[in-house]
């Protein structure tokens, strides 16, 4: 996963010294960091969305796989459940199945200004961009489809 932008807000390392003393004192600021974390208990298999999502400041070391944007989560779903308040990482999320098994599925065919759609059932489950089987019910022939969205695929 390509993670885009992070926001850092850089405090230096402060040092403060009394003159007339032989103490030092080092005032260590973290570093803070914008990152995506559930707002509410997140169960295994549920899509991530804006309602059980957001964007929190984080202090400290930033995990490398930790999810920066809220386009990160786009078609996600938790593999586990997550803690409200937890920081979401790429080992939390997978990407979610569009088609299920048995679904209705309409597969559109063509290309410019000719296109044609019909109804199919999924012989598979499939996620965004996969290939998959799909039935005719008419014909009982099988056909093969690449998805392309919810309840939505295209000929190869």
């Amino acid at each position: 996963m390509v993670f885009m932008k992070v926001i850092f807000i850089f405090l230096k390392q402060m040092e403060i010294r009394i003159r007339n003393s032989k103490l030092a004192f080092h005032l260590v600021v973290p570093l803070i960091c914008m990152v995506m974390m559930a707002k509410t208990i997140v169960t295994c298999g549920q899509r991530l969305s804006p309602q059980n999502t957001e964007l929190k400041a984080y202090y400290g070391k930033l995990p490398s796989d930790a999810l920066l944007e809220a386009a990160d989560l786009n078609q996600m779903e938790a593999i586990h459940t997550v803690r409200a308040g937890q920081l979401l990482r790429s080992s939390d999320v997978r990407l979610m199945s569009m088609v299920n098994k048995g679904d209705t599925v309409v597969l559109n065919v063509g290309s410019g200004l000719l296109n044609i759609s019909t109804t199919m059932i999924a012989l598979e489950n499939g996620k965004l961009d996969q290939q998959i089987s799909l039935l005719n019910p008419e014909s009982n022939e099988t056909v093969r489809a690449v998805v392309s969205g919810p309840g939505e695929a295209r000929g190869l």
